[in-house]
């Protein structure tokens, strides 16, 4: 999942069915290892963790963004920590 409206969308239905449900987004649009998505966004709308799901990133400079936006972004870090430690849905 790489836009808020889906994650979302599946936190919803998630909610109906009274199961705790979490959501992995995409670290990379479509899974393409071409653009980074917005991290930052996804963590708000109620991802929990970032994956592309076996599909490597092979490009050095998508990798190397993706690496600095969560060392260098401390409340990024934070946010992740304490969803998961909260175990907050969205």
């Amino acid at each position: 999942m790489d836009n808020v409206e889906t994650i979302k969308y599946v936190l919803e239905k998630g909610a109906k069915t009274g199961i705790n449900v979490y959501t992995c987004a995409n670290v990379t649009m479509n899974m393409e290892g071409k653009e980074q998505v917005d991290m930052e966004k996804l963590l708000d709308a109620g991802a929990v963790l970032f994956t592309d799901d076996g599909k490597p990133i092979t490009d050095e400079k998508i990798m190397e963004a993706v690496l600095i936006s969560i060392v260098c972004d401390l409340s990024l870090i934070l946010s992740l920590l304490i969803v998961l430690l909260s175990g907050h849905t969205g």
